[in-house]
């Protein structure tokens, strides 16, 4: 019996760890399926090597080795242990990329991502970030529906100096019809906080519920109430780079490539809501698909009925609106997109098409890094690769903070 157990979970592994070191993508319809068995087994492969192993010496105990079979389970079980241990290392092959996209967009002020440190104590607590140094701050609103409300951090030490901090404003993720803005992407603002940025996450009205634009409108709401609170907040309202995931990113691109236009600022078009910089990860950039970027996808089918309820041959105007790639721009700020090379829910060619009409257009830099191995949100928890994305991003914006500073003691001289 312990054998045939052996052999079950032998298997089990076996399936786990080809998703994660192969990426499949399709079928389209158990997507969701190979992003979770994908994330799950290549971000926390020191892990699973780990409760694998202890399971495997407990069936061993029992007898699982006693026939020729279990022996043979055995070694294919320690071949899903090789198998972790590559993805393991993989992970780390991310800060490597990231210096790199740095580099190439940025110049040599991006090699200072090399020299990023993973906190090993951290990954022992994968499901809560560090918060040294962060305090948050409760109750700010910028509207009366339930989800027009902040999370804000920012380094708790602030009040110990009249400096203006300068601001990370972070739109959460959630396909647009969900999602909560303290549960994503805490690692990232939670770094930013204790080093001496405002990190603000404002929610938004959510889709069957909302339409789009809704949810972007909200997105420039919050920033104008930013600005306009920028005195009590103690932030610099001339620094504001704005970051997201998944649909965060979609929204985050927008916000970026749509500044001052009145068009999304109904009631309050003469607010400012440009941008210094914006970070893009694992991103949606083009409702239509027009390059085919993600065939077999049912995420068209999704958006015509929940999001922007609508057909997008009927309204193409509608959906080019709100499509990133449809909206590069000359004047667009300096961009960072990462995205994983395994990501089966949103696939990367869509941030490569994206990319090259971004860099194509715009006068301002644009980084773009590909991780190898990665999987959707694969900054959902602390890892080696969320540890890596985020000091890159910190990075970035670090360089667009020395730019601004540059750029104002020029217009001052």
């Amino acid at each position: 019996m312990s054998g045939a157990l052996l052999l079950v979970f032998a298997l089990f592994g076996v399936l786990h760890v080809g998703v994660a070191l192969f990426g499949p993508r399709q079928p389209a319809r158990i997507a969701y399926f190979l992003f979770l068995g994908g994330l799950v087994t290549s971000e926390f492969a020191w892990f699973n090597i780990i409760w694998s192993g202890l399971v495997a010496y407990g069936l061993i105990a029992l007898g699982a080795l006693e026939t020729t079979a279990g022996v043979l389970w055995l070694g294919l079980l320690v071949l899903v242990w090789l198998g972790l241990l590559f993805a393991q290392v993989r992970q780390s092959r991310s800060r490597r990329v990231l210096a790199q996209a740095l580099d190439a967009g940025i110049g040599c002020e991006g090699t200072d991502a090399r020299k990023s440190r993973v906190d090993q104590i951290a990954l022992l607590r994968p499901w809560r970030p560090p918060e040294r140094g962060v305090t948050r701050v409760d109750g700010l609103r910028y509207g009366d529906d339930p989800r027009q409300y902040f999370e804000v951090l920012r380094p708790s030490d602030a009040t110990a100096t009249s400096a203006k901090l300068p601001v990370l404003l972070h739109l959460h993720g959630g396909s647009w019809v969900g999602g909560r803005p303290e549960r994503q992407s805490r690692l990232l603002r939670c770094h930013f906080a204790a080093r001496g940025w405002l990190t603000v996450a404002p929610g938004y009205r959510v889709s069957p519920a909302a339409t789009f634009p809704d949810q972007l409108l909200d997105a420039k709401r919050a920033l104008a109430w930013v600005r306009e609170h920028a005195e009590e907040l103690g932030a610099d309202p001339e620094l504001v780079v704005v970051s997201g995931g998944s649909a965060g990113a979609h929204l985050a691109s927008l916000l970026a490539l749509t500044a001052n236009d009145p068009a999304y600022q109904p009631g309050f078009e003469a607010s400012q809501t440009s941008v210094a910089g914006c970070a893009a990860m694992y991103g949606i950039f083009d409702f239509l698909d027009r390059n085919h970027d993600h065939p077999k996808s049912t995420r068209p089918g999704f958006l015509a009925n929940v999001v922007m309820k609508s057909d997008p041959d009927a309204a193409r105007a509608a959906w080019d609106a709100a499509s990133p790639i449809a909206q590069v721009r000359p004047d667009a700020p300096p961009f960072f997109v990462v995205h994983g090379d395994f990501d089966s829910l949103v696939w990367r060619e869509e941030a490569d098409s994206f990319v090259r009409a971004l860099a194509a257009t715009s006068k301002a830099s644009v980084s773009y890094a590909v991780l190898p191995g990665a999987q959707h949100a694969f900054d959902t928890l602390v890892t080696v690769r969320s540890q890596h994305v985020v000091h890159a991003i910190h990075r970035f914006a670090e360089w667009l903070r020395v730019e601004a500073q540059s750029g104002a003691a020029a217009a001052r001289g």
